[in-house]
Parts: structure tokens; sequence; C-alpha cells
């Protein structure tokens, strides 16, 4: 019941006051498109709460106690199970290591001759 009341008054404060408060804010007109992201995930994050509410009143606490716990239990070591490395952490640790993803040192790039008539750019051209 604590949980449905916290998740109503969550709902009802930024229902009301978070379109007030973001109406009257000044930085709107700088990011208009921040503006309207935070509008809508207030709105959805309102819409949530509500049926998160109406979910904690209509399911009964037990119904989610033991036989739930044990299942997602169940699901987590099957994962950790089915996933796991066959060196252990250690092999883990030196695959993710960032050196094989360095780039090896480049040279400098060569000067081209294309556009310059078959001469190095910068020098001049030889008289006659």
């Amino acid at each position: 019941m604590t949980v449905a009341a916290v998740l109503l008054a969550y709902a009802a404060v930024v229902g009301t006051l978070g379109a007030r408060m973001l109406g009257r804010a000044r930085w709107t007109g700088r990011a208009p498109l921040l503006a309207i992201v935070i509008y809508l995930a207030a709105a959805w994050s309102v819409l949530a709460a509500l049926g998160l509410a109406g979910l904690v009143l209509a399911v009964h606490a037990t119904a989610l106690g033991g036989g739930l716990s044990h299942l997602i239990g169940a699901c987590v070591l099957r994962l950790r199970s089915e996933y796991a490395t066959p060196g252990g952490a250690a092999v883990a640790g030196l695959a993710s290591s960032p050196a094989p993803y360095w780039p090896a040192p480049r040279s400098p790039p060569r000067p081209t001759f294309a556009r310059s008539g078959g001469r190095r750019c910068g020098t001049r051209r030889p008289p006659g």
C-alpha cells in the first residue's frame, strides 16, 4: 500500500508541478529540443507511475513472493553458467583490454604530384 501511495504522489506532483515549472523555465527557449524531451519523459513517467500503482494495488504481495524469486534466481544462475568464460575472469580481462584496439602509428602522407604537373608542390617551374 505504501508503494502505491508513493507512486500516486509522484504522479500527482510531476503531473501538476512539472509542466508549470517547465513552462516558467528560461532555458527552454535556448534548448527547445531538450525541453520537449524532458516534457515527454515527465509525461511518460507519470503514466508509468500510475500503471505501476494500479499493478501494485491489483496484485497481492504474496503472489510475487516466493515462487517468482526462485524463478529469477534460477534464470540468473543459468545465464551465469551459459555466458561464463572458459578461462575465468583473468582471460576475460585480458581479452577485453584496449591494447588490441589501439591503432598502429602511421607515417605522414606522401606529397602528391597529380595536380602539380609532375613537380613537387611549392617548387617553381623550371624556366623555358
